[in-house]
């Protein structure tokens, strides 16, 4: 009797065994499906930040060419007194305001154009009306 005893005893531990090993396959093939899952997301958000860095880059990048563009401005005897406002987006310096002559107007856009990283002036400045 005792080696039957011996016997389930033995074939029940294999089978404790078998199935534990089995719930690991299966956890590990959720586990993996679940890696698999999430990764297209991590690559979109990846993406995601990738695009943040590239606009907050951009967004820093106009700033400084606004800041040299005004800095310009002042540094021209002809130009540092007039009201002329700046904004830039995309590398694209848009002029606004007046200027006291023609030739002011166009030179104030030729001064911008000269600043590192300005690939475009938009040369909305009016002209005084001069009496």
């Amino acid at each position: 009797m005792k080696p039957l005893h011996l016997s389930v005893l033995t074939t029940a531990a294999a089978a404790v065994f078998l199935m534990t090993g089995c719930k690991d396959d299966i956890n590990s093939n959720q586990t993996s499906q679940a890696q698999k899952d999430e990764a297209p997301a991590a690559q979109q958000s990846g993406a995601a930040d990738k695009q943040t860095a590239s606009n907050t880059e951009a967004t820093v990048n106009d700033a400084a060419i606004t800041t040299k563009v005004k800095a310009a401005f002042f540094l021209d005897p002809t130009l540092k007194s007039l009201d002329i406002t700046v904004g830039t987006s995309g590398g694209v310096v848009t002029l606004t305001g007046t200027t006291d002559t023609p030739l002011n107007q166009a030179h104030a856009a030729e001064i911008a154009q000269t600043v590192d990283g300005v690939k475009a002036v938009n040369n909305q400045l009016s002209v005084k009306n001069q009496s």
